[in-house]
């Protein structure tokens, strides 16, 4: 039996284990983790902050367009009719909300002095990732005769 007992352990013995740097470690690939996730969450800041600039400039576009068909529109009547027709009234402006009466974004003035200076302002709410914001453009209507 004791010749047994020496067989069983020659056989069990310990095989030495091989290290190997060549793989990772867990402490190494928790690190790359939390440095892919901080590179991950900045990149979605800067995905945020370029959705609400584009969302901006969407509705600055929209606005000093629809400003410029309204002055368009106030240049195309006579000049004598400018203050009585268009001084004090609202229009919308698509997709922006404002403080109009229904909601309307613009807003038109026009001066009781001569010559008549038209001032229109868009001026629109905020919502969602959209900022409120104001745009204004402003141009001179005469009622001097220029025929010379």
């Amino acid at each position: 039996m004791v010749q047994a007992e020496k067989r069983e352990r020659c056989m069990v013995a310990e095989v030495p284990q091989k290290k190997s740097d060549s793989g990772l470690t867990l402490i190494e690939l928790m690190i790359a983790m939390v440095i892919l996730a901080f590179g991950a969450v900045a990149a979605l800041g800067i995905l945020v902050e370029a959705h609400k600039a584009n969302a901006l400039a969407k509705a600055k576009t929209m606005a000093i367009n629809r400003a410029e068909e309204q002055m368009e529109v106030i240049f195309q009547d006579a000049p004598e009719l400018v203050e009585a027709k268009y001084d004090d009234t609202w229009f919308a402006v698509e997709n922006l909300t404002g403080n109009g009466p229904a909601g309307e974004a613009g807003y038109i003035t026009v001066s009781d002095t001569e010559p008549h200076e038209v001032r229109i302002e868009v001026t629109w709410n905020g919502s969602g990732t959209l900022h409120g914001g104001t745009i204004s453009i402003s141009a001179i209507r005469s009622t001097a005769n220029r025929d010379m």
